[in-house]
């Protein structure tokens, strides 16, 4: 079920509905039915679609206002996804560093790369968690007790780096790095320098 959304597009007097996520296409029409030259030099205002996480509306808005409408559009297409798990890529985007609409995307497009432990405070919550819930690291009964979880969970930020969140911890699988992820939708665009 996607979230209804609308965007107004304006430019002089004149003023068009959008509905991301949509094709590319329905965007070129309404720049062209505004008049204007490009999608640049049209004013697009966001409504309210995503009442429940103000905190994404807000970074939409401010995308809205500084990115293309064609990367937004992308980033709704990929966020209105019904299995989304805004929280996560909430703290995936901090993990990363990156604000822009078409990293954002990038990273929704590959959440399952990444895992969230949410509350996670230390090395070792980190190492608890892993030894819990990931048939990798579990431990037989006798053994748990024994267990350095904080020595076991600085050894997992390193093999698969973590890195601690306002929300938690995120690290990757292992054999991928933030690059990988980042540079595979980014390379198209780079690939005139």
């Amino acid at each position: 079920s996607s979230i209804p959304c609308t965007a107004k597009a304006e430019y002089h007097c004149k003023a068009e509905f959008l509905y991301p996520p949509c094709e590319r296409a329905a965007i070129d029409k309404s720049i062209c039915r505004l008049g204007a030259p490009d999608a640049e030099s049209v004013s697009i205002i966001l409504d309210d679609f995503m009442v429940d996480t103000p905190e994404w509306m807000r970074r939409l808005r401010e995308m809205t206002a500084s990115e293309s409408i064609y990367d937004v559009n992308e980033l709704v297409g990929a966020i209105s996804n019904a299995d989304m798990q805004l929280d996560k890529l909430t703290a995936v985007a901090e993990y990363a560093r990156v604000e822009d609409a078409k990293s954002i995307t990038a990273l929704a497009n590959s959440l399952g790369l990444f895992t969230l432990i949410e509350g996670a405070e230390d090395n070792e919550d980190v190492g608890k968690h892993f030894v819990e819930h990931d048939p990798d690291y579990a431990a037989p009964e006798t053994v748990v007790d024994f267990i350095d979880y904080d020595m076991l969970g600085e050894h997992i930020a390193d093999e698969l780096n973590g890195l601690f969140v306002s929300s938690g911890f995120v690290c990757m699988e292992p054999d991928y790095s933030i690059s990988d992820v980042l540079d595979t939708n980014q390379g198209i665009r780079m690939g005139g320098m």
